[in-house]
């Protein structure tokens, strides 16, 4: 894949799986909530054109895979772009109050 010059890429890394796919990964800092029952994320970078006009830019399309690394667990968590929202995402790490289960993303599901 070849990117013209002086065109910005909006991936930090690439990996290689066992069949020699490559993928593109975009690296990210988790923080856990305040009572530690969640790991949150920002899924996109925020854009400031003017003081009056701000916005977010996603990465659906310009990469595969999020890696987030909480450092207070010393973990790291692969999430595929694909699978979460485009402004930030939440990973479950104990039950909810309400135990709901539905549309719940349990962090253990993406630890590596």
């Amino acid at each position: 894949m070849l990117t013209p010059i002086g065109q910005m890429q909006r991936y930090d890394l690439v990996i290689e799986d066992a069949d020699g796919k490559f993928w593109r990964v975009q690296c990210k800092t988790g923080w856990l909530n305040e009572d530690k029952s969640k790991i949150m994320f920002g899924s996109a970078s925020t854009m400031n054109y003017t003081v009056k006009h701000k916005g977010y830019r996603g990465y659906k399309g310009q990469c595969e895979y999020f890696a987030v690394y909480v450092e207070e667990l010393r973990r790291v968590y692969l999430i595929p772009v694909d699978e979460v929202g485009v402004s930030h995402v939440t990973l479950r790490l104990t039950q909810s109050k309400n135990n709901q289960e539905k549309n719940v993303r349990w962090a253990k599901d993406y630890e590596l």
